[in-house]
């Protein structure tokens, strides 16, 4: 019975179209193909400059924070992780900002003038907590830098994190001083998209 409802089936079914292509339709294709450009090699070499421009410009700003030798630098930075990596580029985009909050850390033993200035330039209103977490993390920037380029900072406990460099990092993301990993993830790929 099978049989017999798939040779009637396919009796009743149409029949495929064929198209050849002709001579003028092959060159339109060729055409199309040619058109199509592989990535140049300047283009290459554009983003491998940048990148080692990026790169310069990461140590520097490391040699300035942390008074290492540049090629130390170098080494540490080889051995870190991307997100790693991208947190200390965040730090170090933000090196004038940093140097701004922590003058106003110091220069007064009163945190109200950094308070004010913080809530201005991000726009939004910070309680006392995030406030002391902002400034905390501030205070120890340099001693953040070192412990990720020396690897110190080890994951301990079930939640697979640790916590002196998670608070650290919270308090930068609260002054805008690093990016939060999902809006890093879908500014990258938003980019690769244009």
């Amino acid at each position: 019975m099978r049989k017999s409802d798939i040779t009637s089936t396919s009796a009743i079914a149409p029949k495929l179209l064929v198209v050849t292509a002709t001579p003028t339709s092959m060159k339109n294709i060729e055409g199309d193909v040619k058109r199509e450009k592989p990535i140049s090699s300047d283009y290459k070499k554009q983003q491998q400059l940048y990148k080692e421009d990026e790169e310069s410009e990461l140590v520097e700003v490391l040699n300035k924070m942390t008074d290492r030798n540049k090629k130390d630098i170098q080494e540490s930075i080889a051995k870190l992780d991307r997100r790693d990596i991208e947190r200390i580029k965040d730090l170090c985009r933000n090196y004038n900002k940093l140097q701004k909050y922590s003058k106003l850390i110091t220069d007064t033993d009163n945190l109200q003038k950094f308070k004010t200035a913080l809530q201005n330039e991000i726009g939004k209103k910070l309680s006392d907590h995030q406030l002391q977490h902002a400034a905390n993390s501030i205070r120890k920037a340099k001693l953040y830098i070192e412990n990720v380029l020396d690897g110190k900072f080890v994951t301990h406990g079930s939640y697979g994190i640790n916590h002196t460099k998670h608070n650290l990092e919270y308090g930068y993301l609260i002054v805008g001083l690093m990016q939060p990993s999902k809006r890093r993830t879908v500014m990258t790929t938003t980019k690769e998209r244009k």
